[in-house]
């Protein structure tokens, strides 16, 4: 199982035991709203772009529906693609078992690798790249996969892990990798909590 953290300013997957859920609920009033990590793009959402830098099909496609999944939503933005120029990167590589002294299925970082949460006036300083890490993902399904994406694009955003209770919970759950897996879990979209989170930003 999986429990996601922001560790000294960026966000992993770190490898942990995590109880599953008992039961399955469809009631979302009480999902948390993803606060601000205190960095996001400057100007207007709609203004955004992203590269495809993966490797393979599979997950050139896990990509493109992640993307999807937040421009489909009542947020305030739109992702388009380009070849170049691009706010948010995402990729995938293999990080081997561990990297940095963590076991993670995904990350954010910035375009030099910095792990680092690196903004000047609430903007970021470079563009972010969102990494699955295929040590761990190559074994997920292809829905798991884009949940993964969804979460670290939602980083590269703007938008900090929310900690949910019991059914309770959204995209940006700090614990969400694990949570996919339980009664409650599998999906794979913002929930409305997320959406409501990146409109405040954009």
């Amino acid at each position: 199982m999986i429990q996601r953290l922001l560790t000294a300013g960026f966000a992993l997957a770190v490898l942990v035991p995590v109880a599953a859920t008992a039961t399955a609920t469809t009631a979302t009033a009480d999902v948390p709203k993803p606060l601000p990590i205190g960095c996001k793009f400057a100007g207007s959402g709609n203004a955004l772009k992203w590269q495809d830098a993966t490797r393979s099909a599979p997950y050139a496609n896990a990509a493109a529906s992640a993307v999807t999944a937040w421009n489909s939503t009542s947020s305030q933005f739109n992702m388009a693609k380009v070849t170049s120029g691009a706010n948010i990167r995402v990729s995938d590589g293999n990080f081997g078992a561990t990297w940095m002294g963590y076991q993670f299925s995904g990350i954010m970082l910035g375009i030099d690798q910095s792990p680092t949460v690196s903004c000047t006036g609430g903007t970021w300083d470079t563009g972010r790249v969102a990494w699955w890490n295929t040590h761990y993902t190559d074994g997920y399904t292809t829905d798991k996969r884009k949940a993964i994406m969804v979460h670290e694009l939602g980083h590269a955003l703007g938008l900090a892990h929310t900690e949910g209770r019991g059914c309770e919970f959204g995209i940006m759950d700090t614990n969400i990798d694990a949570k996919y897996d339980t009664a409650c879990g599998g999906f794979s979209t913002p929930r409305q909590a997320d959406i409501n989170g990146a409109n405040d930003l954009y």
